[in-house]
């Protein structure tokens, strides 16, 4: 067995191992050959673009007589590289712009699902934002240390989420601080953030970022501090904040306690008694839902309550409704990322309603252009396998196709505001029957994808949320999260 360092080891830990797996910029092919002899996959291709290396790596397989599982390709990046049957990309070893730019010029890792591992020399925290912008998550990151230097290894994963990440993950990683070298990691970063403060490199209001990145890292690396309830409210709060509810909704955290402790966290998209008994089985201490457990005042709270069985259990729960409807990343806008290319929607987009204080592109429901040429049978059958539906009901239209509202939900009460708007298509769930009336009467074609199935998108992007913002913490989208509604 080829010997490599802990480095490349963590590394070749982190795949997969389900498909053919490419090592960019691969150099001796140590990797490789470990990925084979180890049996973490049985096909690798090696890809360096300088022809020394891509020598060396011949002369290694070569030796262990590994032609037939390993081949070698000279390419600058992915350029060359043919990715049909890979499974996971390792770029190990570069610069953080370097690796950036060839994920970058290869589009292709967002259509075929394929996991990156990352291990950059330098700009970490540049990768990290700039990976999370572009619609990719960190799943999981570990910390290894090679004599005195630490690295920090990325598992990657292609989700569409665009959002920003906050100083702390970008700075120090999803790295968890359990075992003795992830806080070794997180001292030693403590470390370099303050040597960074002291070297007058920074100064005013990024010196103060600086200083409170350290001071968090030490209480988590020394185990003077854990993640709490609150933490997880704070994070949804940045992004859907809960002062801009609605005045009948009840948003919020609706049962436990600010200050407890919370290791593992379940999102769903409601609270059921399936969903609890999910939670419990995992010891969940907190679940985050988008519907509030708790909507109408509570008369009483008996054992066959979801709102008893929660407190029974110390479960806690956070609530984001109407905050997570109208605000700009939300649920209308992941609808149209889900939306854009199949319907063909332009970058034109805007609320239906605005809502005042909310700040802009913020608001219930959208609506944009479209080049579409799609019929509206075509486009309800493109509804029902981007949503995932069982049926969608819809009413069509002989007018052209301009402009696609949809909205969230319940948005039957939109319409008028939609037409007025100029929306030809208007899409949305729970249709009441004098709402299909108008809209035919108006030449508008409405399509009914159900409330679950518009909303329930929402449950992956809050699961993100949470991981990428909250550190020592685990999250798990709810498998009874499901639509309970049957169809024949």
């Amino acid at each position: 067995m080829i010997k490599i360092d802990d480095r490349l080891k963590a590394c070749a830990d982190l795949i997969d191992g389900n498909g053919i797996v490419c090592d960019v910029g691969t150099d001796h092919a140590h990797l490789c050959v470990y990925l084979i002899q180890s049996g973490k996959c049985s096909k690798v291709i090696a890809s360096d673009i300088i022809d020394g290396p891509l020598k060396s790596a011949e002369q290694t397989v070569t030796r262990y007589q590994l032609e037939d599982s390993i081949s070698i390709v000279k390419s600058d990046g992915l350029k060359n590289v043919d990715l049909n049957g890979v499974s996971d990309v390792i770029i190990a070893g570069m610069g953080g712009e370097n690796i950036l730019g060839i994920i970058k010029d290869c589009p292709k890792l967002q259509e075929d699902g394929i996991s990156l591992i990352l291990q950059p020399m330098t700009k970490a925290p540049l990768l990290r934002k700039e990976l999370y912008s572009l619609g990719y998550e960190i799943v999981k990151e570990v910390a290894v240390q090679v004599n005195n230097t630490f690295y920090t290894i990325m598992k990657v994963n292609y989700t569409g989420f665009s959002m920003q990440l906050g100083d702390f993950s970008a700075k120090v990683g999803k790295v968890n601080f359990f075992d003795d070298t992830s806080k070794a990691y997180g001292l030693h970063k403590v470390s370099s953030l303050r040597k960074l403060v002291d070297s007058l490199q920074f100064s005013g209001s990024d010196a103060s970022k600086l200083i409170e990145v350290a001071d968090r890292v030490e209480l988590y690396a020394t185990e003077k501090v854990y993640t709490t309830v609150q933490d997880i409210y704070n994070a949804i709060d940045t992004v859907a904040n809960f002062s801009t509810q609605e005045r009948w909704d009840n948003s919020g955290l609706l049962i436990g306690s600010p200050t407890a402790k919370v290791s593992k966290v379940l999102v769903s998209l409601d609270i059921t008694d399936e969903v609890v008994n999910e939670a419990k089985d995992l010891r969940c201490e907190l679940i985050v839902s988008h519907h509030p457990v708790i909507f109408d005042p509570l008369k009483t709270v008996t054992p066959n309550d979801t709102v008893y069985k929660l407190i029974q259990n110390g479960i806690g729960a956070i609530c984001c409704h109407t905050p997570l409807d109208i605000c700009v990343g939300g649920i209308n806008d992941i609808l149209y990322s889900i939306f854009k290319t199949p319907l063909g929607l332009q970058d034109d987009i805007s609320p239906i309603e605005d809502v005042k204080g909310c700040g802009l592109g913020s608001g219930f429901g959208r609506i944009c252009s479209t080049n579409t040429t799609l019929s509206c049978e075509q486009i309800a059958l493109t509804l029902k396998k981007i949503l995932h539906c069982s049926v969608v009901k819809y009413v069509s239209s002989d007018k052209p196709i301009h402009k696609v509202a949809f909205c969230s939900g319940s948005g039957g009460s939109m319409l008028e505001d939609a037409i007025l708007l100029g929306a030809d298509v208007f899409i949305t769930g729970d249709i009441k029957h004098d709402r299909w009336i108008y809209a035919k009467d108006n030449a508008l074609a409405l399509f009914d994808c159900g409330h679950f199935h518009t909303e329930n998108v929402v449950v992956p992007y809050l699961r993100q949320l949470i991981f990428a913002s909250v550190p020592n913490v685990e999250v798990y989208v709810a498998k009874s999260s499901r639509d309970i509604v049957k169809y024949v």
